[in-house]
């Protein structure tokens, strides 16, 4: 639509209505020849330049809104329409080369082919449109289309977009119960619930009351319970714990082994968990290209080799482990102006505390929670009856007074204050 009769609802007039915005918000003067079609054409110019130089294979699939009569005027072919696209980088319309001819609609309406594919060093055998439009409920027809698969990897090609994995996941029930938890909690203290079920009674209710106020109040619940949820999952998933880190060549080796065993694993069951292998992945020498590569053959060869290096460095690890805390003793002693001696065994006791801390959570199968209450002699003499503080500061000066008694040295009441101030935190 065009002219007078474009609506305000329109992706067109939209984008004038976002520019406009913004040049008022920046104390600019919005330019009355704005076209956001031309701004996305030049867009589309510098992206495919740039895929160009790097010899990639392009498949561009587009509503121009424009048909080839209209990227046409007395002098030729309109600068920035998208007939002038497809002649600036030399692509193919993959109709014209097949068929000899464009379709005359691709859309409900007659005469309107709007829209587009144009192909860059790749070879499409056949196309066609389809006459019915279902699923989706379109005014526009769907395209069909066989590409020539040796041309496309043949070229270069982007990768494919893999977003980082969840922290969160099903298999830790506590996690999974706290999160819930949690995301109910924050629901309830924010009235999310509340002014959801408004929302949707006035829509129901009243339709044409619905105005842009209500549009955006539901943006801001949903943008409100989006930050709920993540920092649900951030505070409710499984944490690795903190401690002295081993032989980093240990460390590596082992997730090496690990790694190439599951995927061995997938291989065999033709199914791979690309997520879970690019978690292994990290801390390892292992290349991107071996880390794509899915033949059989080459993961069992790098599993056995793997596997053979785990079983040397197993063997060793006692004095592969000794030969890194003394590195980093060496590190310390210089960052605590201290001797590698002295570093050294505090090392070793900082290694040995956290060995048998994990051991004893592992026996009581308990995680090491922070002091939160003591029990105290109520300072009635007749009664030997005990009090509970829960309250930290209340926890804190009772243990202070406690010690006065045994330790009347000064200088132990400042090392040990900080001391019961970070048991508490």
């Amino acid at each position: 639509m065009k002219g007078s009769q474009i609506g305000v609802e329109l992706l067109f007039a939209r984008q004038v209505t976002l520019y406009e915005s913004q040049c008022i918000r920046q104390g600019k003067c919005p330019s009355s020849s704005f076209s956001p079609r031309t701004t996305a054409i030049q867009s589309l110019n510098k992206i495919i330049e740039k895929f160009q130089k790097e010899h990639h294979a392009i498949i561009l699939l587009i509503d121009a809104n424009q048909s080839l009569q209209e990227c046409h005027n007395t002098n030729g072919v309109k600068q920035y329409s998208i007939e002038w696209l497809r002649i600036q980088h030399g692509m193919d319309d993959p109709f014209v080369k097949t068929l000899g001819q464009c379709p005359n609609s691709t859309t409900q309406l007659p005469n309107r082919d709007i829209d587009y594919i144009l192909t860059f060093g790749i070879d499409i055998k056949n196309i066609s449109t389809l006459a019915p439009n279902i699923p989706s409920h379109s005014d526009h027809l769907g395209f069909i289309f066989d590409v020539d698969v040796h041309s496309y990897f043949s070229s270069s090609f982007s990768n494919l977009y893999d977003p980082a994995p969840r922290s969160l996941t099903a298999n830790n029930e506590k996690s999974v119960s706290s999160y819930i938890k949690y995301v109910s909690d924050q629901v309830k203290h924010h009235k999310l619930d509340y002014r959801l079920s408004s929302l949707l009674q006035k829509a129901i209710q009243s339709p044409g009351t619905f105005l842009n106020d209500d549009h955006f109040e539901l943006n801001q619940i949903d943008q409100q319970l989006t930050i709920v949820m993540l920092n649900g999952e951030k505070s409710c998933s499984r944490k690795q714990t903190q401690r002295q880190p081993r032989s980093p060549k240990l460390c590596s080796i082992g997730r090496t082994y690990a790694y190439w065993k599951q995927k061995w694993s997938m291989s065999q069951k033709k199914i791979f968990h690309w997520k879970h292998l690019h978690q292994l992945k990290s801390h390892t020498d292992i290349t991107d290209p071996d880390h794509h590569n899915t033949d059989s053959n080459f993961i069992h060869s790098k599993l056995c080799r793997t596997r053979a290096e785990w079983k040397v460095c197993k063997k060793q690890s006692s004095k592969m482990h000794k030969q890194f805390l003394e590195e980093r003793a060496a590190f310390y002693a210089t960052k605590i102006r201290s001797t590698h001696e002295k570093a050294l065994r505090a090392i070793i006791r900082s290694e040995e505390s956290c060995q048998a801390f994990a051991s004893i959570r592992d026996i009581l199968n308990k995680n090491k929670l922070p002091l939160s209450q003591v029990d105290i002699q109520s300072n009635d003499l007749k009664d030997d009856s005990y009090i509970t503080l829960t309250n930290r500061s209340e926890v804190e000066h009772h243990i202070m007074l406690r010690n006065r008694e045994t330790f009347p040295t000064g200088t132990f009441y400042s090392l040990f204050s900080k001391l019961i101030s970070k048991i508490l935190h």
